[in-house]
């Protein structure tokens, strides 16, 4: 749905992203009664938004903004950048560290007292997406509103999950969208290359080859979204660390895949229609532009790292079971006496 959604405007898919990424954390950490009634609210059209990335902070994973008790219930201090979808959301989730440093995720209604919502957004990129600044003025929060955001990663759970694989579906979107703009343009208006010896541009035997090139990774970014996908709906029922990892494996994949789709789509777009495609006008440019501002979202080098050692820990993890189960001693204690491996034992923290 996400990648229909985007190849026509990626804005869209990028707003939806938040909304479906609050109520995946509301079903893992939320009551009951927060969830009967928040779903409630999105089952009857209501828009959430986030209101997370800080700037000025160390890292991404830092946060200024605080929420502090106040008789029955909380206040919240602090601005956000970027917070998408917020222009055009019901309810604005603030995510703010509590007087023990622990992450909350709070629900706060749009006109509520103390918010200023200030549309500031300019990147180059995924212009409407709705992404202002949103600055928390001792907002008052309601104490049943307030879910420990930070409980959902404390344990095995899809939260990241289900909102990477919404990055993938946008990413997805984007290079479909920029595909399929690029065929056209090929077909009714770029001229062949002189040195082609054919009478149109879609019969250059090198376009035909770059052409099959991009498509072949779209319908292999395709498959493994639809793949990971099932996994992530394995993982949601059953939240074993396996199925978790596996589901987060198959996810980082997929990003990785989409991402790089994304912006070889993107980019193939001029460099087979040619100069006249860059007259602004057309507006082609925006497929570059928001394949690369929504890929920044997180460094996919950080992926393939991930799925690496994650990839590793199972190898492992499987090879040690395969011991136990052939009763053979470990290569690692090999050459030691039984008494060396007592003493270890102890001072490694781990049974040998």
């Amino acid at each position: 749905m996400t990648a229909i959604l985007s190849e026509a405007d990626a804005s869209i898919g990028r707003i939806l992203q938040n909304h479906f990424y609050i109520l995946e954390a509301l079903r893992v950490d939320g009551s009951e009664e927060q969830k009967r009634y928040f779903f409630d609210r999105a089952l009857s059209g209501d828009r959430f938004s986030n209101a997370l990335s800080e700037r000025g902070t160390k890292t991404v994973a830092d946060y200024n903004t605080r929420i502090t008790p106040d008789g029955p219930g909380y206040r919240v201090n602090g601005q956000k950048f970027y917070s998408t979808g917020v222009l055009f959301a019901d309810w604005i989730t603030v995510f703010a560290l509590d007087p023990e440093d622990r992450l909350t995720m709070s629900f706060v209604a749009k006109g509520t007292e103390g918010i200023e919502i200030i549309d500031d957004w300019n990147g180059f990129g995924q212009r409407t997406t709705g992404s202002g600044t949103t600055v928390f003025n001792n907002v008052y929060v309601n104490a049943d509103a307030i879910v420990f955001h930070h409980k959902g990663f404390e344990r095995p759970t899809t939260i990241g999950s289900v909102g990477q694989i919404i990055h993938a579906g946008i990413d997805l979107g984007i290079a479909r969208a920029a595909f399929a703009e690029t065929l056209d343009f090929i077909r009714t208006q770029s001229r062949p290359w002189k040195d082609a010896g054919v009478e149109h541009a879609a019969d250059d035997p090198l376009t035909i080859a770059k052409i099959g090139e991009i498509a072949i990774k779209i319908e292999a970014a395709t498959a493994i979204i639809e793949r990971a996908g099932r996994k992530v709906d394995v993982a949601q029922m059953d939240p074993t660390e396996a199925n978790v990892i596996d589901a987060t494996l198959s996810v980082a994949a997929a990003k990785v895949l989409t991402t790089e789709v994304a912006l070889a789509a993107s980019t193939t777009l001029f460099e087979l229609a040619g100069t006249s495609a860059t007259r602004i006008g057309l507006n082609l440019d925006r497929h570059w532009r928001n394949a690369r501002t929504h890929t920044l979202h997180d460094p996919v080098r950080w992926k393939s790292h991930v799925v690496r050692e994650l990839s590793l820990e199972r190898h492992k993890a499987a090879e040690k079971r395969s011991v136990v189960r052939s009763g053979k001693r470990p290569i690692e204690t090999l050459g030691r006496s039984p008494s060396s491996r007592r003493r270890c034992r102890p001072r490694c923290g781990r049974r040998l």
